[in-house]
């Protein structure tokens, strides 16, 4: 059996009411907080930059019509209240670009043959939203070390949950987005220290104010662009 596509929805939030998280809960979505960072940012095109909201809720599901019903729902509940602060997106993680390692291939010795380049980051222009990113997830019991350093001297932001820590990337370009994917898939086979990687496409994306300020993200033109 094929493995089944995910199809998410989220809603970050910097401010959000009562009433406008009951509506939220009640189209479908649940809360999913993330944990406080034990330490921030390390890249400068993120300082100041909002990367962990203080309400996260998610939907998630497999069919493409309950991810448009519940994305379109968010979007209405919030222009009715006019009580938010934040972002909603609608995003597609395609069978191949979701993997998960197993724990012989987390533990793995580490190898020196590959290296994490640094990404070049920039600000969002107004009018335009990422169309990709990429989420690598780590055990959050496991312990800090280079690895942790090296991504987040690339340019990921990190996000913590209960369960994991969580690197970021996103793209202004959807195939500079899938050159980085195998990049790092490479490098997780090779070297181990990661769980989960996956790549979200972008679909859909409102935000309030219409002046919020996403997070940078990738310049388009990466140079693993042509890299096998």
């Amino acid at each position: 059996m094929d493995k089944k596509i995910d199809r998410h929805v989220h809603i970050n939030g910097y401010k959000v009411s009562d009433d406008l998280e009951r509506k939220f809960l009640s189209i479908g979505f649940f809360f999913d907080p993330f944990k406080k960072l034990e330490r921030g940012f390390t890249h400068p095109m993120l300082n100041g930059a909002r990367f962990m909201p203080s309400f996260h809720y998610s939907f998630e599901t497999e069919s493409f019509g309950e991810m448009e019903n519940a994305f379109s729902a968010a979007v209405e509940a919030i222009r009715s209240e006019r009580d938010f602060e934040g972002y909603i997106e609608s995003e597609i993680v395609p069978n191949e670009y979701n993997i998960e390692f197993n724990q012989s291939q987390i533990d793995k010795p580490r190898e020196r043959c590959v290296k994490i380049p640094k990404f070049e980051l920039v600000h969002v222009s107004e009018g335009k939203h990422k169309a990709c990113d990429i989420h690598m997830k780590r055990p959050y019991v496991a312990p800090r070390d280079k690895l942790d350093d090296l991504l987040l001297d690339a340019g990921c932001y990190e996000v913590h949950t209960p369960r994991s820590r969580i690197y970021t990337l996103q793209f202004e370009s959807g195939r500079d987005g899938i050159a980085a994917f195998d990049f790092f898939k490479k490098f997780f086979t090779q070297n181990g220290g990661m769980n989960h990687i996956y790549l979200e496409i972008a679909k859909d994306m409102y935000k309030e104010p219409a002046n919020f300020e996403f997070v940078p993200y990738v310049k388009k033109g990466s140079p693993l662009e042509n890299k096998k």
